[in-house]
């Protein structure tokens, strides 16, 4: 790499000589310029300044000119003087009061009214932290990870949670402490944290105690705030060091010094802090004792706005290990828990905000405490004034962790005692170990064959070869050919590779019925860092086009095809010899097939590899590989372990080749064919036109049903040996630019629909590569002999490409016209009025500008221009969506039909502007994103994307009269890019009765404001004639599985053939149930006087269990959506009973006993319609507990209409729109979902029945709709024993840990705990469906 390393040195000495000769001081005095405007950002002018005991300067600062506002978000806000409401506690018992404890500064006087107490920050300030960017600011890695937390990232915890609901707030009791902190690069704090997102999307707001040197230059604790909403990123700061926070007291200082601590022994202080959402507002405001301080106002915030998603309290240190060893900073006391009350830190009356705006105590707790020798955490006692409370912290590096480490040492001395007594015992169990694996490689052969380049090969019979040893293939049947050979379709003749023979093919070849194998020396294991990893490849080995870590050593120069399924490819590799720097490094060029992701990821990979610690040496030979687990524990190289079925006596996985190119010479490739058979589901492998053997089907998962992904290309690995890039060749080792031909693909995909026919593919394309200046890839697309693709490997060339095609590029319509509704009032008319501001739905879009990377399945998204407005309508936003499906989607557009509903906006904010990658003009474009600001009085709904940076014409978009506005929140996630999101939005008030209207636009931050319906009469929603023909034009198709026992049946046939009511009390008496239910207890609440069951007779129980598909009806509930714009079309099922529950052990399937056997189950899906038109928007499908959207372009309809096809899940009845397997699990263990098609089907038009819309007269509900009981027993069948009884047969504790972890997180309805309840008492019955 002399180009780059040259280039870099040469350019970093003229700029250093140029600035030092120029001015010597040219580097001082532009830090300073930059110090000074931070300073003045940070330091606003002061009416009066208080210079405290403890070194602080206070100044009080108008409150209308703290740092808060210079928030770009922030610049129209209206302050809030104070919450709308505080909430109040259920509890029973008196809390503790907790001491006033006064902050240091006061003791030298105080702010005047309408001011607020700023501590000021000095020059010394920011100078103290490596850049002043991160001056006050937490790392990423900042919120506790309870199971995936990293300790290497520094930060350690003690903390007790709650989540697994929606929490609006918490109040806590914290105990005030001043730990030792070793260096002042660490800190110690306690704090609680209210958190909702993950990753980019994370949003947190914090509060607390804190000792942190660097930021304060004291060792004081001293009171902190904290927020962000990009997971500690670029947003959010301690205090008030960056814009957000608006405080509103004049009493405290965020960032103030407290004046007195608790002793060890003695007396306690503590602080309670509470913090909570204003529901009318969206602010969240924050408390500490009795003073209202600020709050953090909710347009910060993007997921925060729909509430937190966990609530944590404790702990916090941060662990720099200098001089290598564990910090001795303390956390809490720096005593540990178990010491109690006076010696170790305390966190009590640990209450949470609920949806009703009520403290109480939070259920389900968790605790955590990632380093438990050096802090850990204890829960309190319950039933006292302390609530729930626990006790925590320690002194970090102790007499504990030294224990630890003395043990350890002991076990060295004994292992070294135990090689004096004999010097050979280490030695000899190891020697064992690889004695052993050698026996399972190295089988008996026929005939051995010693090659000129060292390599042993032995001819072993076919049926004794490795592969056998597999425990999916012990009975395996080998297949000796393929059902077929694929063809290719091309009109052209194709360039055909010279064949290249192998090293030791010169020394002999080996008989019929037997296969080469290279054989492993004992030397071959003990190069890797375990005889375990030989062989094998590290987890990061497939290349990740957008998230792509070259830290992670691997990185690549290749092309890629997706968004379709693939059942094979054919390539052309050229071959070469690269430089390998280290032998741990490699470098190769292969084809990779692609299924699934994370550990549930398929491969099958084949091509030419340099690798010297595999292989002792330097030559470039022929390999393959699989994995079913991404990489995790199955799979190998050649035939290094079991898998690999091989049938070819002439060519060995792992040989060597005799010849390879020449730079500027005569060019060699080798010629690769992999395809299905679909005949026995084996992947086939052929090389320069000889079969060469296949990867049995069996072998994997999502690969039995084709592949998503094909890629060709480079790969090196990085190790940065002496702290530099590695020299490791790619390719030749020259760039893509060069003339000479580095590599070359000649690119086929097997055809889906013809499964024998090799097709030329023109698919979406996509170069993928790392971010270094090392490697490059060049594409062309021609038609030469050379075919539809050449890739060259090499650095990112500016040579020109074409833009990857997309799903995005094709508009999906429905597969009928619409048929010509009932007439009615006001559906299905185009235009709905929403009080002096007509809407119109727009269906079609000019495309502004796309981009091809992040976002949903790393595809990038496209943003359009609403097209075709009817006359008098206006632009309200621009629509956005993911490439990863067809265009399908709509917006709103405006008519002023009152005078003064609709107004230009007076200005644009830019919001983010970025490059793309190559945009289908071949030309690089940068997308602009501009918010409207609006009139006073008036709201923005939607944004606009340009791709230039002129703001848009005022005219081009209108804003909205606030008062036909309503709040709105995000959504489903687009894209997002560097911190900037952009989500779908939808209205934050949602059910039958709100008002607000979704308009379809995209929203980033702050969140947009959605319509609000103010002539919401229900006049545009579909009448009872109308409704019958939606739904027998969208009554879709419902397919049971093979193996269903447990089927559906009507309400009617369920209750006429033998259903009991029980009452509590008279349970030896229950009685027969009318056939329409009339007889059942109406309305009232849940109170678990009454439930529903089988008949007592085991002949009629077991027919009832049954259920009767031929009786089977279901049942609609019709409801207004988004102010009536939209109509929900709740379809519900009734199953008498509910089966049993299977699990998957990775390779297994257990049935799990009764788990999951309940009486009585609803299931539904929804169809949601526009009443603009009558068109299906989207479909619902529940599962169990939860469920998900599906867009019509995901959705499979029944040949030749517009009927939807779905997918009962076997004995859970779970809805999914694909068949197959979906998992409630990871990495292979979980709870089974089966579906599939069988001649067990339901068409649900054949029996429909409108039971319920509030808004029709004429729709009259059944009596068994208002029973508002349970609709089964509560079942006690131990389900404790039945979980054990299952982890018998489980083998390792993880497996069991994971197995008890997926039934765990099952609701307790699959149980069969509490008997499930009707239609009306279900969440979506008045609300909506997310």
């Amino acid at each position: 790499m002399m180009r780059m390393a040259s280039f870099t040195v040469a350019l970093m000495v003229i700029a250093a000589t140029i600035t030092i000769r120029v001015d010597g001081h040219a580097f001082s005095h532009h830090q300073e310029v930059k110090i000074r405007r931070h300073l003045k950002r940070l330091n606003k002018p002061a009416v009066k300044s208080i210079k405290s005991e403890d070194g602080d300067v206070i100044d009080c600062v108008p409150i209308t000119n703290q740092p808060a506002f210079d928030h770009p978000l922030l610049k129209h806000h209206t302050m809030q003087m104070r919450p709308s409401f505080i909430p109040e506690s259920d509890s029973t018992y008196i809390n503790e009061e907790t001491k006033t404890i006064n902050q240091v500064w006061h003791k030298a006087g105080e702010c005047p009214d309408n001011t607020v107490p700023i501590r000021r920050t000095k020059k010394e300030d920011l100078l103290r932290p490596k850049s002043m960017k991160r001056f006050g600011r937490k790392p990423h890695h900042s919120i506790p990870r309870t199971t995936t937390f990293d300790p290497t990232k520094g930060h350690q915890y003690a903390i007790m949670g709650a989540r697994n609901g929606k929490f609006y707030g918490t109040e806590v009791v914290i105990n005030l402490w001043k730990p030792y902190v070793q260096v002042p690069d660490e800190f110690s704090l306690a704090q609680t944290w209210i958190v909702s997102g993950s990753g980019s999307g994370l949003n947190t707001i914090e509060a607390g105690w804190q000792v942190y040197p660097e930021l304060y230059d004291d060792n004081r604790p001293r009171f902190f705030v904290y927020w962000t909403r990009d997971g500690y990123r670029r947003t959010g700061c301690y205090n008030l060091l960056c814009s957000g926070f608006v405080q509103t007291s004049n009493r405290y200082s965020v960032g103030g010094a407290y004046n007195i601590v608790s002793r060890y022994g003695g007396t306690q202080y503590d602080i309670s802090i509470l913090i909570w959402k204003d529901r009318k507002t969206g602010n969240w405001w924050l408390r500490v004792g009795k003073d209202i301080i600020g709050y953090w106002p909710g347009k910060l915030f993007t997921s925060l706005g729909n509430g937190a998603t966990r609530v944590e309290w404790g702990g916090e240190i941060v662990n720099l290990k200098t001089g290598g060893k564990h910090t001795g900073t303390d956390m809490g006391s720096g005593h540990f828990a178990d010491e109690g009350y006076k010696k170790a830190s305390y966190v009590r009356n640990l209450k949470i905000v609920d949806e009703t705006n009520t403290l109480r105590e939070p259920k389900s707790l968790y605790y955590f405490a990632d380093k438990h020798n050096c802090y850990n955490v204890k829960t309190g006692n319950a039933g006292t004034s302390w609530g729930i409370h626990f006790f925590y912290g320690g002194p970090g590096r102790n007499v504990k962790m030294a224990g630890f480490t003395v043990a350890l040492a002991l076990m060295v001395i004994v292992s070294t005692i135990a090689v004096r007594v004999d010097g050979n015992e280490f030695s000899h169990h190891k020697e064992v170990k690889i004695l052993r694996h050698l026996k399972r490689l190295n089988k008996p052969p026929v005939k051995s064959i010693k090659s000129e380049d060292g390599d042993v090969i032995d001819c072993v019979p076919i049926t004794n070869q490795p592969a056998f040893d597999h425990p999916l293939l012990k009975h395996h049947t080998i297949q000796m050919r393929p059902s077929f050979h694929p063809r290719s379709d091309s009109t052209y003749t194709k360039k055909e590779a010279k064949t290249i023979t192998q090293v030791w093919h010169k020394a002999g070849e080996c008989p019929n019925n037997t296969v080469p194998i290279r054989r492993t020396k004992k030397e071959d294991l003990l190069r890797p860092k375990s005889i375990e990893s030989f062989g094998r490849k590290p987890p990061h080995s497939i290349p990740k086009s957008t998230t792509f870590d070259p830290t992670k050593g691997h990185q690549y120069a290749l092309m890629s095809a997706m968004n379709e399924t693939f059942y094979g490819t054919e390539v052309l590799i050229n071959l070469w010899k690269p430089y390998v720097q280290v032998p741990e490094e490699f470098s190769l060029a292969q084809t990779w097939i692609v299924s699934g992701s994370g550990s549930s990821l398929n491969t099958i990979e084949a091509g030419w590899q340099v690798y010297p610690e595999l292989y002792d040496d330097y030559n470039p030979r022929f390999f393959v590989y699989w994995t079913r687990d991404g990489y995790q524990t199955t799979g190998c190289y050649n035939l290094l372990c079991s898998g690999f079925v091989q049938t070819s006596n002439e060519y060995s996985v792992g040989g060597a080749y005799t010849t390879v190119s020449s730079y500027g010479g005569t060019q060699y490739e080798i010629s690769i064919l992999i395809y299905k058979d679909r005949e026995t589901g084996n992947w086939w492998l052929s090389l320069f036109n000889d079969i060469i053997g296949y990867w049995p089907g069996s072998l994997f998962t999502s690969l039995g049903d084709g592949a998503t992904i094909v890629q060709w290309g480079g790969e090196i690995v990085n190790l940065e040996t002496g702290g530099k890039h590695t020299s490791t060749d790619m390719g030749s080792g020259y760039f893509a630019d060069e003339d000479n031909l580095i590599f070359e693909v000649f690119v086929y995909v097997v055809d889906l629909t013809r499964p024998t026919t090799l097709i030329l593919s023109p698919l979406p394309f996509k170069p993928v590569y790392t971010t270094t200046t090392q490697y490059q890839l060049q594409s062309h697309y021609f038609s030469t002999i050379f075919g539809f693709v050449n890739i060259k490997m090499g650095n990112i060339s500016s040579a020109q490409s074409s833009s990857p095609s997309l799903p995005i590029d094709s508009t999906f319509d429905l597969p009928s016209p619409l048929p010509s509704w009932p007439s009615g009032e006001g559906f299905a008319k185009g235009v709905i009025d929403l009080g002096g501001l007509e809407v119109f739905q727009v269906t079609k879009f000019n495309k502004v500008w796309t981009v091809y990377e992040e976002g949903q399945d790393n595809l990038g998204a496209t943003f359009f221009e609403p097209s075709s407005l009817p006359e008098g309508f206006s632009l309200l936003g621009f629509y956005a969506q993911p490439n990863n499906r067809k265009l399908f989607g709509w917006t709103l557009v405006g008519k002023d039909i009152s005078g003064n509903s609709i107004r230009p906006p007076v200005d644009y904010l830019l919001l983010w502007s970025g490059k793309s990658t190559k945009v289908e003009n071949n030309k690089d474009q940068t997308g602009y994103f501009w918010q409207p600001v609006p009139p006073d009085g008036y709201s923005a709904v939607g944004l606009i994307v340009t791709t230039t940076a002129e703001k848009p014409p005022l005219d081009k978009i209108r804003c909205v009269r606030s008062d036909l506005t309503d709040q709105s929140e995000p959504d489903a996630l687009i894209w997002e890019s560097n911190g900037f999101s952009v989500s779908s939005s939808k209205p934050v008030n949602r059910g039958t009765q709100a008002s607000s209207v979704c308009v379809g636009t995209f929203t980033s931050n702050p969140t947009l404001a959605c319509l609000k319906n103010n002539k919401f009469d229900f006049s545009c929603m579909p009448s009872k004639v109308q409704i019958d023909a939606l739904f027998k034009t969208y009554a879709p198709l419902i397919y049971f599985h093979k193996d269903e026992k447990y089927l559906p049946s009507s309400v009617n046939w369920f209750f006429s053939n033998g259903a009991l009511l029980y009452k509590k009390g008279e349970e030896s008496n229950p009685v027969p149930i009318e056939p329409n239910g009339s007889n059942l207890p109406q309305g009232e609440a849940n109170d678990g006087l009454y439930w529903l069951d089988l008949p007592v007779a085991s002949d009629a129980r077991k027919r009832v269990q049954g259920g009767d598909l031929q009786s089977m009806e279901v049942y609609l509930h019709i409801k207004p959506v988004y102010g009536g714009t939209l109509t929900d079309i709740a379809v519900w099922m009734f199953y008498p009973f509910n089966g049993p529950s299977r699990a998957k052990l990775k390779l297994a399937t257990i049935p799990l006993g009764r788990i999951g056997e309940h009486i009585g189950d609803w299931e539904h899906f929804t169809l949601r319609i526009s009443n603009f038109s009558g068109k299906l928007q989207k479909m619902y499908l529940s599962q169990h507990s939860k469920g998900s959207w599906i867009y019509p372009p995901e959705i499979e309809f029944q040949s030749g209409g517009n009927k939807p096809v779905a997918y009962a899940s076997l004995n859970g009845h779970a809805m999914y729109a694909k068949p197959g397997l979906v998992l409630q699990g990871r990495d292979d263990v979980g709870i089974r979902n089966d579906t599939g098609k069988s001649e067990k089907v339901f068409d649900t038009a054949v029996r429909f029945r409108v039971v319920s819309a509030e808004y029709l007269k004429e729709v009259e509900e059944p009596a068994w709709l208002n029973y508002m009981r349970h609709w089964g027993p509560k079942i006690d069948y131990g389900r404790e024993d039945e979980i054990r009884g299952v982890e018998k047969i489980v083998v390792g504790e993880s497996l069991k840990s994971m197995f008890r972890s997926a039934v765990n997180g099952l609701p307790n309805e699959v149980f069969g705990e509490e008997g499930p309840t009707g239609p009306k008492l279900k969440r979506n019955w008045l609300g909506d469906e997310d």
